[in-house]
């Protein structure tokens, strides 16, 4: 992970969401895959506990060109760049 952010209130508390930046897109791909659906405890009292909801958004530019996505057993996959 190269970098993650979490949104903050004005009064101090975080929000219920943050944005990670990876190094490459098989590293989100893994925390994708690993971290949807975990389940997070409640950090408050009166909080109940919640499902992490992991969505991956892709800024690739000229990394189309040169990429071939690949399905869970790591073989090239023509309709995956569909799914995500």
């Amino acid at each position: 992970m190269r970098s993650f952010k979490r949104l903050i209130t004005p009064a101090g508390k975080p929000q219920g969401f943050g944005f990670a930046e990876y190094d490459d897109l098989g590293a989100a791909q893994r925390a994708l895959k690993l971290l949807n659906g975990i389940e997070l405890p409640a950090l408050e009292e009166a909080a109940e506990s919640r499902k992490l909801l992991v969505r991956l958004a892709l800024f690739l530019g000229d990394f189309y060109a040169d990429f071939t996505p690949l399905d869970q057993g790591g073989r090239a996959c023509s309709r995956c760049l569909e799914l995500i």
